[in-house]
C-alpha cells in the first residue's frame, strides 16, 4: 500500500509467494565456499527493485547447511540483525508447530519503521529559523515576530562550529594514496588479555569514564605519535535508539559521530582523557543531526582520494550477541569477511570473557598486513604504558615492546661487517653483470640500466685514457648541472684511475679558478 506522509509518500511493497533460494554445494571445496560467500556480500543491491533482505541456503552435506544473510544498510544495522536472529527462531519454532499465524508470536510494535522514517523526514523539513510570537515583555511590539532557533537548527550550528576548520589526517602508509579513493580491505586483530583489558576497565572507572572514552584517547594517542598532528577527527557510530519503542525494531537507526580531539605533546594521558570526557559527552548531546546531511553542508574542500571528515573510525560493540536457536537445529555464527574497508582504519573493540578483542580494518591499498601488526603491538604497549603511568606526557608514553625497541636501537646500528676488499668500480661491475637490464639511473624522464651506464661510462674512461692521457692518481674536475651524465662522469673518471673533483656550475670565476689550480 502506499501511505502519503505530507509532499511525500512511502511505498510498501507485498512479498508473496517467496522462495529460499537454494545452492547444492556437496562437494564443493572451501575455496569455492569462500568465494560464493564473498560474492553473496559484495552483490550490489537494486534500490527500486531489489528485496533488501537477501537470503541464499548453501547446502554442504545432508544434515550441514550455511545460510547466508544480506540486508542493505538502508534498512538495518548492527543492532537490527540481533532483532533479526531472535525473531526468526521463534517464528521456526511457531512453523514448526504449524501455527497458522506464526507472526502472532512476536511482541506487537507501538510503531514501524515506516513511522520513524516519516517522523525524522518531517524533521530534516522543517526550517532551521521559523517565526514564532514574540516573547517576552512584549517589547518587540504587538502583532510583531521574532526568530525562533529550531532545535535540528541548534545541532546543525552545533555541528559546523565543531568541524570548522578541520584538516585530513596524514597517516604513514605503504603505498601511495590513488587519486580516487578504493575500498579493497582485510582485517587483522589482536586480544588485550583479560587482565588487562580488566584493568582498563577499572582505570575508566577511577577516572569517572567509560571504556570508549579511554579507547578513543588512546587512538588519538597513537595517531598523534604516528603523524605529529595535534588537531584530529575520528568517526565513531551511534546506535541512535534511546526511545524504548526503538528497541525491538529493524531499521537504519544508526548515525555517524566526528569525535574532534585537540593534542598537545606536553598534556598528560589523564588531562587528555578529562577533555575526552566532555568532548563526547557533548557530542553525544548533539548526536541527531544526519552526519550526511552534514557532509553536504560543510564547507570543506572535497578530496577524491579520501573519506569526508575523517578516515578513521572508532566502534566499540556493545550490541549483546544474539545466537540463532532452532528447534533440532545446532546454529553456529559464521563471521563473513567482505574484503572492503569503508576508511583508511576501523578501529573495533570488543569485550569478550577472554578479554577486550581488537580488529583492525585497513584499506590494503594504502597499508601493508605487517604494518597493522606493528600497530596493534603499539596500542597493547600505549595501554601498559597508560596503566603504569597515567600522568605522563602523552609524547612520552613508550609504543614499543621490547624487540622492536632492541631492533631500532641496537640491531639496525649494528653496522660492522666484514666484507671483501673491493673497488665501487668492482663492485659497479660485478651488479651490472647480474642485473644488466635493470634501472641503473631514473633522472626526469629519462632511465639507463646497468648495461648501459656500464657501457657509457667504458666508453668515457677510454676517451680519458686514450685521448686525453689521463693517468692513474690524476685529478678531473667535473662541472655538470645534475643529470643522469653526472653519474656517467663520475663512473667514468673511476674507471679510468683517476679522482674527481665537482665543481658546481654556480660558483664564481674566481673560486672555480682556485679549485682548479689548487687540484692541479
Amino acid at each position: 500500500f502506499i501511505e502519503r506522509a505530507g509532499e511525500g509518500r512511502q511505498l510498501i511493497r507485498a512479498i508473496t509467494g517467496y522462495i529460499l533460494p537454494l545452492r547444492d554445494c556437496r562437494g564443493a571445496g572451501e575455496e569455492e565456499i569462500d568465494a560464493l560467500i564473498h560474492q553473496h556480500a559484495i552483490r550490489p543491491f537494486d534500490l527500486e527493485n531489489d528485496q533488501l533482505l537477501r537470503l541464499e541456503l548453501l547446502k554442504l552435506g545432508d544434515e550441514e547447511h550455511l545460510l547466508l544473510f544480506n540486508m542493505h544498510h538502508i534498512i538495518s544495522d548492527g543492532w537490527s540483525m540481533g532483532v533479526l536472529i531472535e525473531e526468526l527462531g521463534v517464528l521456526y519454532r511457531e512453523c514448526l508447530t504449524g501455527t497458522a499465524d506464526p507472526l502472532a508470536a512476536l511482541s506487537p510494535l507501538r510503531i514501524q519503521y515506516k513511522d520513524y522514517a516519516a517522523w525524522q523526514n518531517r524533521q530534516l523539513e522543517e526550517n532551521e529559523v521559523e517565526e514564532g510570537n514574540a516573547v517576552g515583555d512584549g517589547s518587540a511590539g504587538e502583532g510583531n515576530t521574532v526568530p525562533r532557533v529550531s532545535m535540528l537548527g541548534q545541532l546543525r550550528s552545533y555541528w559546523h562550529s565543531q568541524l570548522s576548520g578541520i584538516t585530513s589526517l596524514e597517516l604513514p602508509t605503504d603505498y601511495p594514496r590513488p587519486l580516487v579513493k578504493t575500498y579493497n580491505g582485510a582485517h587483522t586483530g589482536s586480544l588485550l588479555p583479560a587482565a588487562a583489558s580488566d584493568a582498563l576497565q577499572a582505570f575508566s572507572t577511577e577516572h569517572g569514564a567509560s571504556l570508549f572514552m579511554t579507547l578513543n584517547a588512546l587512538v588519538n594517542v597513537l595517531l598523534y605519535r604516528y603523524t605529529s598532528q595535534e588537531d584530529i577527527v575520528v568517526g565513531s557510530p551511534t546506535a541512535g535508539r534511546q526511545h524504548a519503542d526503538l528497541h525491538k525494531q529493524i531499521g537504519f537507526y544508526i548515525n555517524t559521530l566526528a569525535l574532534r580531539t585537540r593534542l598537545q605533546g606536553d598534556m598528560s594521558f589523564a588531562e587528555l582523557l578529562e577533555q575526552q570526557k566532555q568532548m563526547i559527552l557533548d557530542t553525544f548531546e548533539h548526536e541527531h543531526y544526519p552526519f550526511d546531511r552534514l557532509v553536504e553542508e560543510l564547507d570543506i574542500p572535497r578530496d577524491m582520494s579520501r573519506s569526508a571528515v575523517f578516515d578513521v573510525m572508532v566502534v566499540l560493540q556493545n550490541n549483546e550477541e544474539t545466537s540463532l536457536r532452532l528447534e533440532g537445529v545446532e546454529a553456529i555464527a559464521e563471521p563473513s569477511l567482505t574484503g572492503l574497508s569503508k576508511y583508511d582504519l576501523t578501529f573495533n573493540f570488543a569485550q569478550t570473557l577472554k578479554g577486550l578483542v581488537i580488529d583492525i580494518e585497513y584499506n590494503t591499498d594504502l597499508f601493508k598486513e605487517d604494518r597493522i601488526v606493528r600497530m596493534l603491538s603499539h596500542f597493547a604497549e600505549l595501554v601498559k604504558s597508560v596503566l603504569a603511568a597515567p600522568e605522563t606526557l602523552i609524547g612520552k608514553l613508550n609504543l614499543l615492546p621490547a624487540a622492536e625497541r632492541a631492533l631500532l636501537l641496537h640491531t639496525f646500528n649494528d653496522t660492522a661487517a666484514d666484507y671483501p676488499a673491493a673497488t665501487l668500480v668492482s663492485l659497479f661491475e660485478e651488479q651490472a653483470a647480474r642485473t644488466p637490464d635493470y634501472t641503473a639511473v631514473t633522472y626526469a624522464d629519462r632511465t639507463l640500466s646497468y648495461q648501459t651506464l656500464n657501457e657509457q661510462s667504458n666508453r668515457l674512461a677510454h676517451y680519458l685514457r686514450h685521448t686525453c692521457g689521463i693517468q692513474p692518481d690524476d685529478v678531473v674536475a667535473l662541472q655538470l648541472e645534475r643529470s643522469e651524465w653526472m653519474v656517467i662522469a663520475i663512473l667514468g673518471v673511476l674507471k679510468s684511475g683517476a679522482a674527481y673533483l665537482p665543481i658546481g656550475p654556480d660558483l664564481p670565476a674566481a673560486r672555480v679558478s682556485y679549485m682548479l689550480t689548487d687540484s692541479r
